[in-house]
C-alpha cells in the first residue's frame, strides 16, 4: 500500500523502526484518532448464543526526536479502559549502522508490532493476528519490553542484514492476563528478565520485502492463587513479499510454556501462525484476507490465559480518504476453545497532522 513511506511519517518511522543514525535531523509529532463500531455474534458451547455490539474511540500519540546522535521516541495509547506510555526510549546513534535504545519498547517477537505499533490507520486490516495481541488485550507473548534494546545493520551488497536485541524485564501473570511492567508506578508488581534476538534480511535495503527469524525466552512471575510462576520461550519467523499491487505477509511462532503451578507443573506448548493477502486497487482502494491456526495443547493454555488461542478466517476492504484518513469494514469468523465468534466490524482512522 505504501502508507508508511509518506512524507508525513518518514522520520517518526524511521526512528521507530531503529534506523539509527540514517534519520535525518528532526522531530516529529503525530496524533492517530481512530473509531471503531462492531457487531459480534457469539456462541458459546452449552449456552444460548448472543449478539454483542459495541464502539470503541482511541487516539494514539506519537513524538520521535532526531538531534545528532541522540534519539528519542514516545508512544502515548488512550482509550475509554486504558491510558498507557506504550513507549518511551531514549536512544544513542554510535555509527550509522548501530543503536542502542534504554527504556519501554516492543519486542522483537515477529513482524507485525514492530512494523505497526499501536497507530491503527498503519494497517491494512482493522484486527491484528490473535497471536500479536498485546497484553491488556490477553494477549500470550511479552509484546512489552522494558530495558536495553540494540539494533545492528549490516549491508551485503544491495541487500541489508539486522541484528535485534532485546534484554530487559517483561510482564507478569495475572488473574486476568499478562500485566506489563509500568514506567509511571515502578513498584508495581513483580517483573523479571526476557531476552529476545531478532534477525532479518532485506535482498533490497530500500525495499519493504523481509525475510526473519526470532527467538525469545522470559520468566513471567504470577500473581495469581493458581500459578506460582511461567516460563515461556518463543521461537519463529517472518516474511514480508510486496510484488507490485500485491503483497503477502506472515508468521508462524512456536511458544513452549512451562508453569508452575499450586497442584503441580505442567506444560502448554503451541504452535501458532497466520497469513494475510492484500490486493492494492485503484484509487484509492484494497482488499484483505486472513487465516490465523493455531495448534497444540490450547486447553492447558486457556488455563493461563481466559481466552486462549483461536482460528480465525476474516476477510475486508480498507478505502482511503485522501492521504490521511481510512474507512475499513471487516468480516471475521473465529473459532476458540469455548466458543466461535463472528463478526463484523466498521472503522475511521487517520493521523494528524
Amino acid at each position: 500500500m505504501g502508507i508508511i513511506t509518506r512524507p508525513v511519517l518518514a522520520l517518526a518511522l524511521a526512528l521507530s523502526l531503529g534506523s539509527g543514525a540514517e534519520a535525518s535531523e528532526g522531530s516529529d509529532f503525530l496524533i492517530f484518532p481512530a473509531l471503531e463500531g462492531s457487531a459480534t455474534s457469539r456462541d458459546p458451547k452449552h449456552r444460548d448464543r448472543s449478539t454483542e455490539i459495541d464502539t470503541d474511540p482511541e487516539i494514539d500519540l506519537f513524538y520521535a526526536s532526531a538531534r545528532g546522535d541522540l534519539r528519542f521516541l514516545g508512544e502515548l495509547f488512550l482509550d475509554r479502559s486504558e491510558q498507557e506510555l506504550e513507549r518511551l526510549q531514549l536512544g544513542w546513534a554510535f555509527t550509522d549502522a548501530f543503536t542502542a535504545w534504554l527504556g519501554r519498547g516492543h519486542n522483537f517477537l515477529g513482524y507485525w508490532n514492530t512494523q505497526y505499533h499501536h497507530g491503527a490507520f498503519l494497517e491494512t486490516a482493522i484486527s491484528r493476528p490473535r497471536i500479536t495481541e498485546y497484553e491488556d488485550d490477553d494477549g500470550i507473548l511479552p509484546q512489552h519490553v522494558t530495558g536495553l534494546f540494540t539494533d545492528l545493520r549490516y549491508p551485503l551488497g544491495k541487500a541489508l542484514t539486522s541484528y535485534e536485541l532485546a534484554f530487559g524485564v517483561g510482564p507478569e501473570l495475572a488473574d486476568d492476563g499478562l500485566d506489563t511492567y509500568d514506567l509511571l508506578k515502578p513498584k508495581d508488581g513483580s517483573h523479571d528478565l526476557n531476552l529476545t534476538l531478532r534477525l532479518s534480511y532485506q535482498p533490497l535495503a530500500l525495499a519493504p520485502d523481509v525475510l526473519g527469524v526470532f527467538a525469545g525466552a522470559t520468566r513471567i512471575p504470577s500473581d495469581t492463587t493458581r500459578f506460582r510462576e511461567l516460563d515461556q520461550y518463543q521461537l519463529g519467523g517472518f516474511f514480508n513479499w510486496e510484488p507490485g499491487p500485491l503483497r503477502l505477509l506472515g508468521a508462524v511462532f512456536y511458544v513452549r510454556n512451562d508453569v508452575d503451578a499450586r497442584g503441580g507443573h505442567f506444560d502448554a506448548d503451541i504452535v501458532s501462525g497466520y497469513i494475510q493477502g492484500e490486493r492494492a486497487l485503484n484509487p484509492g482502494w484494497s482488499l484483505y484476507a486472513r487465516l490465523e491456526q493455531t495448534g497444540g495443547d490450547r486447553g492447558r493454555l486457556q488455563k493461563l490465559f481466559p481466552r486462549g488461542m483461536a482460528n480465525a478466517r476474516l476477510g475486508g476492504l480498507r478505502y482511503e480518504l485522501g492521504a490521511n484518513q481510512a474507512l475499513k469494514l471487516e468480516l471475521s469468523r473465529t473459532r476458540g476453545p469455548t466458543q466461535t465468534d463472528t463478526g463484523l466490524r466498521i472503522q475511521w482512522s487517520a493521523v494528524f497532522p
